[in-house]
């Protein structure tokens, strides 16, 4: 019996001029029911081709994507090496290990040596082509930080700190004047920072914890999956660190002031005096300065969400609804001839089509949203000499599979059973490829040659329509051009295949391995999905993203509200008594609350103002992961600073309701 597939890695010889030797992963391993060292010196069987395994990586190895079970070796044939066609396929990855001492500035200069040379000595196709040097970690998580959230949280802190101290500045004063020296009281307000910063990390060590959990499944392809996270030495000295610092920098404020005026607040006795109206002045700049950081977070955030609301409207091209694919993959080492590749996938046809329920059966080399198939250069019959075509991405297809993925005929006639391999070779063409090569002229009975310069022995394809363009790499970009051959004039060993039914997805997908073990036993279904679902992925790097900076927009939201208001309530409580007074003297609970409104939304103006200016600098830099949205959105720009306008209104609405409510005695009598 077939075991489920595995996801290979072609990757360079584990050992110099080995062959049929692979590594395997530790799940491998493990599903051996063996020890890993009778794994070791084992064979295994791929596709009818035997390897050895001489090694077995780690679990927590996951390069170059997370899902691959096996790495194998790869080579090419001598013969092919100066051949045009070989030359010019570029899907190779390479992977550089700098020496010591070298930096990537001299490496890519070694680099661009070669990319010269080789363009001299083969002019024909590598006279366009380059090659780049870069650093891999910044290819797999690019440049990740989140410095402004920090300093959101540090500026509440601090200025929490200073409301909670100058409300204890009349407490403080009374221990002196019973003896307590200016050190002891220093060490108590230290002591409660470092305590409040202590629990308060703990706390956040926690919420990480389950909140990385959480990304953990929405983490998009490309990045280090957060399943093997944990809080290890590192991670918990870094967190007790940061949080211990912040804490002894903000306590140590307060502590510092204790040594100006201890006496000050019992003479003052409820008046207020110029160390509190200080401390306000510094909370309103610590407010302002919050509001001002949260504003640019959320406009980042605001921002994604405009552009994932247009991401999410673009047409992809094809239906998703109630439809199944899976890729299956003849062995080449049984199915070694175009005929036997054929055969086998008719018979799959027939077989899936004739089942009850199914709406249409569908073969594609590469599934749009998941994969890219091969490209080439390309002429086209009549042009001049020196012209041609680069880059147009070759597709075979079943003639049904248009029909089956919702694909439109624009014009010409579709692709045909009697499309074979002893007749014209034919294919179609989609609208980009039309806009690009044809403007303002029909491509349908033109003939295309995939070379740069036909000869004699080029085979010449006929264009008998145009149809509708998937978006075959992602949404966010734009359709690529792409022609489509009739597989059995263009046979692929690996094709997916997609089947529309409005059966249960469990239902579809048993009857398509039971079609494919009814007609070869050994062969396994792969990359078993719906549509909707690949639909689905294809967002979820932008999901990802928005999730991350919606939360951070949030919390600093919420550490904004916290700070407004408690800056705002020890403005309230310090004028308690001039409130008293002025109701006594007549003021109406309206005015007392527009005079606590008034100076507490002063700074919060202040700070929309210098967030708005920050933002339209600071959002640039989104310009790269914008889809359909200016950095500078006018809608986001005016949404975001009206709805953290309503925050800081509202946080400032219980103190302000709460001073209207001071009885005139005994506010006077407070003090």
């Amino acid at each position: 019996m077939v075991a489920d597939p595995l996801r290979l890695f072609d990757c360079s010889p584990i050992t110099d001029g080995a062959a049929g030797l692979i590594v395997v992963s530790e799940e491998v391993a493990k599903a051996s029911g063996k020890p890993y060292v009778r794994v070791l010196g084992r064979t295994i069987v791929l596709n009818g081709v035997s390897y050895e395994v001489v090694g077995i990586m780690p679990a927590s190895f996951d390069f170059p994507a997370h899902d691959l079970d096996v790495w194998t070796t790869m080579g090419w044939d001598p013969a092919s090496r100066d051949a045009a066609f070989f030359r010019r396929a570029h899907w190779i990855d390479v992977i550089a290990r700098l020496e010591p001492g070298v930096t990537l500035t001299e490496a890519d200069a070694q680099l661009q040596l070669v990319v010269r040379r080789l363009q001299e000595e083969y002019p024909e196709t590598n006279r366009a082509m380059g090659a780049v040097m870069f650093p891999l970690q910044e290819f797999l998580t690019g440049d990740v930080r989140t410095p402004l959230l920090l300093l959101v949280a540090c500026a509440n802190v601090g200025n929490l700190m200073l409301v909670r101290a100058s409300a204890r500045r009349r407490e403080l004063a009374v221990r002196a004047a019973l003896g307590a020296g200016r050190g002891r009281l220093a060490r108590l307000v230290l002591t409660e920072s470092l305590a409040l910063a202590f629990w308060g990390g703990l706390v956040g060590v926690g919420l990480g914890l389950v909140t990385v959990r959480m990304l953990a499944g929405i983490m998009p392809p490309g990045l280090p999956p957060m399943d093997g996270f944990a809080l290890d030495g590192r991670v918990a000295a870094f967190a007790a660190a940061l949080t211990l610092l912040a804490g002894a920098a903000f306590g140590m404020i307060p502590a510092l002031r204790l040594g100006r005026g201890l006496s000050d607040p019992l003479r003052e006795g409820g008046r207020g005096g110029t160390a509190g109206r200080t401390t306000l002045r510094a909370g309103n700049l610590f407010v302002a300065a919050e509001v001002a950081v949260a504003l640019i977070l959320v406009l980042g955030a605001g921002l994604l969400v405009r552009s994932f609301a247009a991401l999410r409207d673009v047409d992809p091209g094809f239906r998703t609804e109630n439809r199944v694919t899976a890729r299956v993959a003849p062995p080449g080492s049984r199915y070694d001839t175009a005929d036997k590749v054929n055969i086998f996938f008719d018979a799959l046809r027939e077989r899936l089509a004739a089942l009850p329920g199914v709406d249409g059966v569908g073969l594609v080399r590469a599934l749009p949203l998941m994969a890219r198939s091969f490209t080439s250069d390309f002429v086209v019959d009549g042009w001049a000499p020196d012209r041609f075509g680069v880059e147009v991405t070759n597709q075979s297809v079943s003639p049904d599979y248009f029909a089956t993925m919702g694909i439109p005929l624009l014009s010409g006639r579709p692709l045909a059973e009697t499309d074979r391999d002893d007749s014209e070779p034919v294919l179609l063409v989609n609208q980009a490829l039309v806009r690009r090569y044809f403007a303002g002229e029909d491509p349908v009975g033109r003939r295309i040659a995939f070379t740069r310069t036909p000869t004699e022995e080029s085979t010449w394809w006929r264009i008998v329509g145009v149809v509708g363009d998937v978006h075959q790499e992602s949404l966010g970009q734009p359709p690529i051009i792409e022609v489509y051959r009739p597989y059995r004039q263009e046979a692929s060993l690996g094709m997916a295949v997609v089947v529309a039914s409005s059966r249960p997805f469990g239902d579809v997908v048993a009857a398509l391995r039971g079609a494919v073990r009814e007609l070869d036993a050994d062969i396994p279904l792969a990359d078993v999905r719906s549509l909707e679902d690949i639909y689905a992925s294809s967002l979820r790097a932008e999901r990802f993203l928005l999730t991350l900076m919606a939360g951070f927009a949030a919390i600093a939201m919420v550490l904004a509200a916290l700070g407004i208001y408690g800056v705002a309530s020890q403005a309230a409580k310090r004028r308690t008594q001039e409130i008293g007074i002025r109701v006594a003297l007549g003021a109406r609970r309206a005015d007392v609350a527009r005079l606590i409104l008034r100076n507490a939304l002063g700074p919060v103006g202040a700070g929309v103002v210098l967030g708005v200016a920050g933002g339209l600098a600071a959002t640039r830099v989104m310009a790269s992961v914008l889809f359909q949205t200016r950095p500078n959105d006018v809608v986001t720009f005016i949404t975001v600073p009206v709805v953290l306008g309503l925050v800081a209104l509202a946080a400032t609405w219980l103190p302000a309701r709460g001073a209207t409510r001071v009885d005139p005695v005994t506010a006077l009598r407070a003090e």
